[in-house]
Parts: C-alpha cells; structure tokens; sequence
C-alpha cells in the first residue's frame, strides 16, 4: 500500500487537489473546461474539467486536514474578493486593501499549496521543489497553532485586462519559480489573483513591507496583464493549442473519410 505523504503511513490514497476546484472552476466560466498553459514549450495546453488532482500524495485522513485552509483561501481570493478588497489611495496609486483578514490563516492556505504542489507528481506542478524547505512546509500544515516561519510570507497583485487580454483570465499558468528582489519564491495564480510566495529564510526587503500578509490587513496592487511576460506565453501557448486542436481534428476527419 502506498505512502501518504503528510502523515507517513501506508494508506490508501485519494484524488486530491493541490489549487483548490473553485478556480478551476472560476477559469472555466462558460467554456467546458479550463485551460492549462505550461511553461515548456513542447508540452501541449491541457483541458481539465475540475483541474489537477493528484491521487499519490494523500489519504483521506490527510486531506481533510487542508479543507479549512482551502475554505478559507477561497473565501478570500475568489467569494467574496470584491467584498473584501476596496480601492484606497496609497501614495500616488490606487491600491485594494481587505481588512479583517485572518492573515494566519491565509498564508497557511498558501503555504499549504505550495507544499502540496511540492511534493505532487503531476507536470503542471513540476517546477515547485521546495527542496530542504519542503519538510518546515510540511510541519506548517501539521502544526497549525504554531507560529509561522519566517521563511514563508507572500505578496497578492491582481491582473488588469482590457477587452483584448481578458481571455487570458480564462487560462491557469502553471506555478514556477521567481524573485522578489533576489529572495526566491514561487508564483502561482488563482484566477485574475496572482500570489508571490516567499519560500526563503532571508526576509523581504522593508520597502516591501506595506505589500506583505501581515496583521488584519492585506493589500493587493494591479498589474497590467498585456504588458507582463505572462500574457505573452498565455498568447503562444494559446496559440499553440489551437493550432494542436485543429491538427487533432483534421486527422480525426481523415480517418473517419479514409473509414
């Protein structure tokens, strides 16, 4: 019998998510399904109904552990987003800041992702590998009254998309790894929500620090999708998949004339 990887023991395992089934969701809006975009080029766009699950990382016990964290995550980020983040003016720009956020909780939720997303056989997640940091991640999740390391904090920004780029948003990147101002950190995406998690023992720089999950009050600024390099491998890879759709079914009809 395989091993779970949080609790250790010989168990059976189940089909669990590492991003939770709500954003799959979300990105899907009317289509059928979302789609995948990789970073490798030779790996084809993927469809997806509910998402990437992997069924060779957790029993059930374990995965129940995830569920309030998930909950919680999708509460903030998705539900009830444009309840919680307004519009202030920070400086010279506009910013959106939630208060009354269980900041703890949210970036358990993030960290709890990341490790999952670690320890998780599936390429949409094969370019998070938290390495020695993988086992205090780990440790995060399993002793949730405990205090957070220091190693992980994280920085939302949220996507700006006019009528051209807004397709973008139906599309979920996978997560890779990034810097903020050379401390690495992992990028993920949850719907037009894109989440920097910090996965490094140096801290952030404090000009950062108004930015930063910390206390009751998370703040999150806009970035401009059609001029990131984001957008640009959503293009291609879009691209490339319909490319790969129309090849698919132009040998699809051929075998059925042929036939």
């Amino acid at each position: 019998m395989p091993k779970c990887r949080l609790c250790g023991r010989n168990r059976k395992l189940i089909k669990a998510h590492i991003i939770p089934e709500a954003f799959f969701r979300e990105a899907r809006g009317n289509a059928k399904k979302p789609r995948l975009i990789f970073d490798d080029p030779n790996t084809y766009p993927k469809q997806s109904l509910i998402g990437v699950y992997d069924q060779e990382i957790l029993c059930e016990q374990c995965e129940s552990k995830f569920q309030h964290l998930d909950d919680y995550g999708v509460q903030v980020l998705l539900t009830q987003f444009q309840e919680l983040f307004l519009p202030v003016t920070y400086g010279d720009r506009v910013v959106y800041q939630a208060t009354d956020i269980n900041h703890n909780l949210l970036l358990r939720f993030f960290v709890a992702t990341l490790w999952r997303a670690s320890v998780s056989t599936q390429m949409f997640y094969k370019d998070v590998n938290l390495g020695h940091l993988e086992s205090l991640a780990k440790r995060t999740v399993l002793t949730q009254d405990s205090p957070m390391p220091q190693h992980f904090s994280a920085i939302l920004s949220r996507w700006v998309t006019d009528k051209d780029t807004a397709f973008a948003t139906r599309a979920l990147l996978n997560p890779y790894p990034s810097t903020i101002y050379g401390i690495n950190a992992y990028r993920f995406y949850f719907g037009q929500v894109v989440a920097d998690i910090k996965a490094d023992k140096r801290p952030l720089p404090d000009i950062l620090r108004p930015v930063m999950i910390l206390q009751s009050t998370v703040i999150l600024v806009d970035r401009e999708l059609s001029r990131s390099k984001d957008f640009v491998a959503m293009v291609l890879t879009t691209e490339q998949s319909r490319k790969y759709e129309e090849s698919r079914k132009s040998m699809k009809n051929s075998s059925k004339k042929n036939n």
